[in-house]
């Protein structure tokens, strides 16, 4: 009576841990079966139902699909928070020139620039886009000594990291050099090195480990990976009141539970498609199960006219019986 039975869809479970199947994917479906009162379900795998009870009299009740989001990449030793309360104070610190490097690690549409513009000064230096390593130079130069954001800049440009490995050398004065292109740099009047105490946050949305180079600069890093739940999401949207729209508020509230990459960007392309005329719910259903027959299911579990799980139940299985060749 305290098992649960969790069902994953094939290519989803993966063997970390020794052996000759150490590293791969299952390539059927699974069925694990989990003991104990206290597993959370957030270390099997990426599509699960949970979870299966059975009573006293063996019978088994359904109650609900549930998805667990995949963690994102990150280096060793980062320091993983959940709630926007807990990034607040890192933004600060960063605005009292606390820290020579900070990166922050989070999916997008979580609303970190808008916390940071926010929260820092108007000086502050942007640094955002596709943006070459000499532009990002000749900015670095115009606002020098002040505090600099690469927001979701691709660090795999060339020069990029070199520069900021040299902006954060030391914890005093740094010496940033540039050495070709010296004809546009006298055409702006910019030197080809100049002194700063400029203090750097680099904002990604994913953290690639594959690059050797990328080894400098986390050893020059604080490094903070925000991993928000889709509930701690919709709170702060609440917080903020900047969605007015009620419905649409509500139908991701009641749905939390099947966001594995919450992101506020759900309820504007949502509302998008509302105003539209399109069927925004099962817009939003796709994107979050991206499978038909889990579709179904929940549009079954939030059909208001079947209000037991029995009925469901029966429902459910005569829609597969009529669906049988």
């Amino acid at each position: 009576e305290h098992a649960q039975m969790r069902m994953i869809r094939g290519g989803q479970l993966l063997f970390p841990g020794g052996g000759a199947q150490e590293g791969r994917l299952a390539r059927v479906d699974c069925t694990v079966f989990v003991f104990g009162p206290g597993f959370q379900g957030n270390t099997v795998g990426r599509f699960i139902i949970p979870p299966y009870r059975t009573t006293e009299r063996a019978r088994v009740r359904p109650t609900g699909i549930r998805r667990y989001a995949v963690p994102l990449r990150k280096p060793e030793g980062t320091r993983v928070i959940q709630t926007y309360e807990e990034l607040i104070p890192y933004i600060l610190a960063f605005g009292q020139h606390a820290f020579d490097l900070l990166v922050i690690i989070g999916r997008p549409g979580l609303s970190k620039s808008t916390q940071f513009r926010n929260l820092l000064r108007d000086d502050t230096c942007w640094l955002t886009g596709t943006l070459s390593a000499f532009r990002a130079y000749c900015k670095l130069y115009q606002f020098r000594d002040q505090l600099a954001v690469f927001d979701d800049v691709d660090i795999s440009r060339p020069g990029i990291i070199r520069l900021l490995r040299e902006l954060c050398n030391n914890d005093g004065v740094t010496n940033v050099t540039w050495e070709t292109e010296a004809a546009r740099l006298q055409r702006d009047n910019i030197p080809s090195q100049f002194e700063t105490t400029t203090k750097v946050c680099l904002m990604v949305n994913d953290w690639s480990t594959a690059r050797t180079d990328v080894e400098s600069l986390e050893d020059r890093a604080v490094i903070v990976s925000f991993e928000p739940s889709a509930q701690e999401v919709h709170e702060q949207i609440a917080s903020e009141r900047w969605f007015e729209d009620e419905e649409i508020f509500r139908f991701i509230g009641a749905h939390l539970h099947l966001i594995t990459k919450p992101t506020m960007r759900y309820y504007v392309k949502a509302r998008q498609h509302k105003h539209a005329g399109i069927d925004w719910q099962d817009y939003l259903l796709n994107l979050w199960l991206e499978d038909e027959s889990y579709i179904r299911v929940v549009n079954l579990l939030d059909d208001p006219t079947l209000p037991s799980m029995r009925a469901k139940a029966r429902a459910r299985a005569k829609a597969m019986q009529k669906a049988a060749p």
